[in-house]
Formats: C-alpha cells, structure tokens, sequence
C-alpha cells in the first residue's frame, strides 16, 4: 500500500475504498438472495430429487430391487394359485424370497437375457411378413 502524501490523496483513496465497499455489499446481497432462495423447502426438495434422477447408481439400484420384487410377488401368486394349503402358503413365501433375492443378485445376467429374449420375438415378427 503506497504512504498517503496529500490531503487529496486521502480523500481519492477513501472515495476508491467506498466505491469498493458499495461493490462489495451489492454483491453480498445477491449471494444472500440466491442462498436465501436455494434454502427454500420447495427448492430443497427440487434440487434433491434432480440429484437422485442424475445418479445413475440409484436408477439401477432401483430398477433391480423393483424388478425382484416383481418377480418374487408373481411367482408366489403363481404358486398360491395352486392351492390355500399352510404349507403352499410358507413355500410360495420361501420362493418369493428365493426369487427376489436372485433377480436381484443377478439384475445384469437377467437384464441382458430378457433383452436377447425381446430381440428374437421381435425378429420373428419381422420374419413372419417376408415369408408370406
């Protein structure tokens, strides 16, 4: 910082330092009003639930465990449809589990065969008009 020599000096320098106080506040206060906006409930729950879309981990996870759990309910009322016996009840729950768990565990392998599944019904039909 240079010495002041001058009473004009001063007062340049205290005009300079007001100008860059006003600068200061001015961006002060449009820091608080974005913060003060982005703490808005609304806004809190906007922001976290575009965080959740963007996670790509989540998505998936989520996709499994729905997709297990699916399956395991079908597949104890399938096997509940064969009778209301106690022990068809404790084995139709046992599968369930059973079932959850593996298309859970195995979400890739299982994705990947039902797509191959897909494709070769899809190309059947798309067969089935050439030959005719």
């Amino acid at each position: 910082m240079e010495h002041i020599q001058s009473l004009t000096e001063l007062r340049a320098f205290i005009q300079k330092l007001e100008v860059q106080q006003k600068e200061d506040a001015r961006l002060l206060k449009i820091e608080f009003d974005q913060v003060a906006e982005n703490m808005k409930p609304v806004n809190l729950i906007k922001n976290s639930i575009k965080d959740l879309a963007a996670s790509p981990d989540l998505v998936q996870n989520l996709l499994k465990t729905v997709a297990g759990f699916a399956l395991g309910y079908f597949s104890k009322k399938a096997t509940l449809g064969v009778g209301q016996k106690p022990i068809n009840n404790i084995l139709a729950t046992v599968l369930q589990i059973f079932v959850t768990n593996f298309v859970t565990d195995n979400a890739g392998s299982f994705k990947e065969k039902l797509l191959n599944f897909i494709q070769k019904i899809k190309d059947k039909f798309k067969s089935k008009p050439e030959e005719e």
